[in-house]
This record gives structure tokens, sequence and C-alpha cells, in this order.
């Protein structure tokens, strides 16, 4: 058998069942929907459950990617906002040492002298 799969004679796949001569594909009519957003109807594959119309569909993707784009632009600000607030605690940290410094070596002069 393993021989045949590789030659190609054989498969693992199970025989497709033969339909009868005179049976058909079923092909079931479309389905009317009601849009849940603005109420209109539409037409869908038989089966579909209801959702939005192609209108509602294309307003909630642009409406996505606004709020996607004034997202990251949210997150831009804040992080240049973070960075320079560290510029300036950096700034603030490096002269507080050397105002410890001159001060440490002030004190170290004055009571040797």
């Amino acid at each position: 058998m393993f021989n045949d799969i590789l030659t190609g004679k054989a498969s693992l796949e199970p025989k497709r069942e033969s339909n009868g001569p005179y049976r058909e594909q079923a092909v079931l009519p479309p389905i009317q929907h009601v849009c849940v957003t603005c109420g209109q109807r539409y037409q869908g594959p038989a089966g579909s459950v209801p959702g939005c119309c192609s209108t509602c569909h294309v307003a909630i993707v642009e409406a996505n990617a606004r709020e996607s784009a004034l997202a990251v632009h949210a997150a831009q600000e804040h992080a240049r906002r973070a960075g320079k607030s560290h510029r300036v605690l950096r700034a603030l940290l490096i002269v507080a040492i050397g105002i410890g410094a001159a001060l440490f070596r002030y004190g170290t002069a004055q009571s040797d002298a």
C-alpha cells in the first residue's frame, strides 16, 4: 500500500461517494437580513447570521482605522513627553550631584585648614 501511495496509484483520502444520476446538489436561496446597526435590509448567503450591511461595515472599518491612528498618535506623544521629562530629570540629577560634590570638596578643604 505504501508503494502505491508513493507511485500515486492509491491515496489515504477516503473514497468519494458518487451521487446518483438523478441527484443534484441543493442550492439554497439567499436570505434577507436586517442590519443590526442601521436597520436596512440586505441579502446574505443561506445559513448566514445577521450582521452589518456593506455601508455600515465600511463605516465601521473607517472608524476603526481613524481610532487606531489617533491611538498611535497619542502613544507617540506620550513617548515624546516621557523622553523630555527623563532628560529634565537627568539634567537635574547631574546638577545635584555636581553641587553635592562641590560642597563635599569645600567641606573637606575647610576641615583641613
